[in-house]
């Protein structure tokens, strides 16, 4: 994972904007309690936002929500 003030390797599948084409995205690399890696996008142009895995293909938030809670 990068600093703020370096710039990042940028994420297969988040060059440009999904719904609008912008590439003026802000991309956030996380990982979750499960130990799966994903990394959130959102367009600053469109405000479209989503998430990604590691090969850039598109995963739904009810995935992340399933994997990022507190485990009991």
């Amino acid at each position: 994972m990068g600093s703020l003030s370096q710039a990042a390797p940028v994420p297969a599948g988040t060059k440009g904007c999904t719904s609008c084409g912008s590439r003026d995205l802000t991309r956030v690399s996380l990982r979750l309690t499960d130990g799966t890696e994903v990394v959130f996008v959102s367009c600053h142009d469109c405000e479209s936002r989503g998430w990604v895995d590691t090969e850039g293909d598109p995963v739904p938030d009810e995935f992340v929500h399933a994997r990022s809670g507190r485990k009991s």
